[in-house]
This record gives structure tokens, sequence and C-alpha cells, in this order.
């Protein structure tokens, strides 16, 4: 493939891509990265990194023009660092299919992953995005209000201890709901994780299975993990059952917190991140045992494969739930 393709070297702040202009190559970022620029105002709107694919969209659109522009960035610690990409023009893609079938058709691959990708990101970001009315508080009645939480329930107790919980209760402030109230909604990009310090909720999930979450545990968690990296949609609506208190932790005050304590924002990200695995974890245990044996075969395969056998526990029984080996 590399045979096929040019590289090509470009200055920081060089204009790569035009919008409107009519495509001719797609490639790969090799060296240091390229800004996506949008709107009258040419806004940032992303950024393709090495190893990231570019101009991939223009592959499959008949009229073939660049949907933005593109230029090289500037590499924060070398200013005068080059961007290098190896561009495959267009007209060449078309003579590497008929004389090499099976490494086109792998490109074409590539291109049409990474496109759908970035479609979907793209329809993401035309979702519309979930807004509260918050009730403020102060940091001490909310702090307080967190520890009857935890003690609730022991999704923080074993990570965080109070400075830590102090120092997430400054960053967080307060719903309250009525019942029957829809907190969450599937679809809307999400912007916020929420602990339950009051009242019950309930999780409607895509099969209409409903999940009664009570005090002292998160809500939204799926969509913040996701949010905190690039746009995250809600997967499911949460609705109150009574009233209700939340105590929320907003993306952008979840960035604060990682700048002035890094090490309690990782562990309470990877806090949220245990919590839905292990509850994925659980469910597939709870699968596997309703279904039995012989049907393990519509258990997902990484699943499948682990229930299929019981000495799986012992080698992996470190890293799985205690209530996956009780139901063995």
């Amino acid at each position: 493939l590399a045979g096929w393709m040019t590289l090509i070297k470009v200055k920081p702040g060089d204009l790569i891509m035009k919008q409107g202009q009519k495509a001719s190559y797609a490639g790969v970022v090799v060296q240091s990265a390229l800004d996506v620029l949008d709107g009258p105002n040419k806004k940032r709107i992303g950024q393709l990194r090495e190893g990231d694919v570019i101009g991939e969209l223009a592959v499959f659109d008949k009229d073939g023009l660049r949907g933005a522009d593109v230029v090289a960035a500037f590499d924060p610690i070398d200013k005068e660092k080059p961007c290098m990409m190896a561009i495959l023009m267009l007209d060449r893609l078309d003579e590497l299919n008929k004389t090499h079938a099976g490494i086109g058709f792998k490109l074409l691959l590539v291109f049409a992953t990474t496109a759908i990708n970035k479609l979907k990101t793209m329809k993401l970001l035309a979702s519309p995005v979930e807004t509260f009315e918050y009730t403020p508080m102060m940091t001490p009645q909310l702090f307080h209000m967190i520890l009857d939480a935890r003690s609730a329930d022991s999704t923080l107790s074993k990570v965080v201890g109070h400075e830590d919980i102090y120092m997430l209760a400054e960053k967080m402030c307060v719903l309250n709901v009525e019942p029957d109230t829809l907190i969450f909604k599937a679809g809307m990009i999400a912007t916020c994780t929420m602990l339950v310090v009051k009242g019950r909720v309930m999780e409607v999930d895509d099969d209409g299975n409903q999940h009664i979450i009570e005090v002292g545990s998160f809500i939204g968690v799926k969509g913040f993990l996701k949010g905190a990296l690039s746009p995250g949609a809600r997967v499911s609506d949460v609705r109150s059952i009574t009233k209700a208190t939340l105590a929320v932790l907003r993306i952008d005050h979840f960035a604060k917190l990682l700048n002035e304590s890094p090490l309690t924002a990782i562990q309470i990200f990877c806090k949220l991140g245990e919590i839905v695995v292990q509850s994925t974890l659980t469910n597939a245990a709870h699968i596997a045992i309703v279904v039995g044996d012989a049907k393990m075969s519509s258990l997902p395969p990484e699943f499948a494969h682990f229930y299929a056998s019981r000495k799986a526990t012992t080698a992996l029984g470190s890293m799985l739930p205690s209530l996956v080996e009780r139901n063995m």
C-alpha cells in the first residue's frame, strides 16, 4: 500500500483542505496533527492526530467536496515541527481496486468505518443537549448529604475519603425533582452524572426493563464517561419514583476537579468506570443463570466462553464480582 501513497510535509498553519473545494485525495496523518475548522469564524471542531484518517468522506461522496477547512496544527512543544501525511490520490484508488482488489477492499473498509464514526459524531453534535435547573447549596450541607448517601451504599466508600468527598462536593450542585419527573431521556447529549442522595429513581432500558435505583447509587454514568472524552448520548430514560434529591457532577466541573486535584478526579472516574463494568458482568451472570447451559450460545461470545468453564473462576476470581462466583 505504501507504494501507492505519497508522503507530504507541510508547515504548521498551512491550509491542507478548504471547505467546498473539490477533493482529490484521502490519507493518514503520519506526524503531528491537523485541526478541523468550521463555521464563519473558523472555530476548531476537532483534531486529527497521528494514525487518524483524513479526507475519507470524499471517497463516498459523488460530488466529492470538502466539508470543512483543515490546517496543520502547531505542536505544543516544537512550534516548528512539520506535519506529515501519507496520501492516496482518488484516481489511484480506482487503479488500486482494479489491480489489487484485496488491498483496495481493506482500505475502503477502513475509510468506510472512519466515515461512519465521524457521521455518528456529527449527528450527536446536532442532538439536543440536556439542561437542568439546579438548586444552590452550600458545600458543607452538600458534603454531609453525600456522606449520608455514602453510608447507604459502598459506591464511594472504598475509593474516596472525607477530604476527597469535600472536594467533590465543591464541584457538585443539587437537583430536586418531584415524583414521576423525567430526569434523563435516551438520545439527549449527556452533560453530567448524578448521585441519588434522597428518594428513589427508575431506569428504563431499550428493552423496557425497569431498574430501581436507591440512595447512594449513581445514574447517567455511561453518558458521563462518554461525554468526558467526546459528545455522548444517554442510552436510557431515568425517571423519579418519589421526590428525590440528586447531587450533580457536571462534565465541565469535573474538568476543573481534574486540574485542581488530579488524583481525586482519576479515582472517581475509575470508580464510575468500575460501576459500568460490574453492572455489565452482573447482568451477564443473571442471564447465564436464567438461560441455563442449554442456551449458552445466546450470550455475547466474550461472556459465553467464561460461563461455559468453571475453571475460569479460579484464574479470574480476583477480577470478577463475588456474585458471579456464588452463582456458577
